[in-house]
């Protein structure tokens, strides 16, 4: 197989402006209700659920047979009320047997 015959690769930074940070990244110093997190997971669907469950799970594994991953602190980000409301209402699942 030649070099002209192999996939070239597409790397999204080549056809995308860079990002701006400075209105990404804050620059002030969090407030005194902020809480320190190690990893945080957005939305409390399935999959964000499932990541929190299973790294907490990992962790404690780690902890028990002396491994270097120690305690984190992982927070799960969740738009409504509670978790996993917003993927079980009307938008995804139809409540109504029709």
């Amino acid at each position: 197989m030649s070099q002209s015959d192999l996939p070239r690769t597409l790397l999204p930074s080549r056809h995308q402006p860079p990002l701006p940070i400075e209105s990404v990244i804050r620059a002030e110093q969090p407030n005194v209700e902020a809480a320190s997190l190690d990893v945080l997971f957005v939305g409390g669907g399935p999959a964000g659920l499932a990541g929190a469950i299973e790294l907490a799970r990992m962790a404690h594994r780690s902890a028990e047979d002396g491994g270097s991953l120690g305690a984190l602190q992982i927070g799960v980000l969740e738009k409504s009320g509670r978790l996993g409301e917003h993927c079980l209402s009307g938008a995804v699942v139809n409540p109504r047997a029709d």
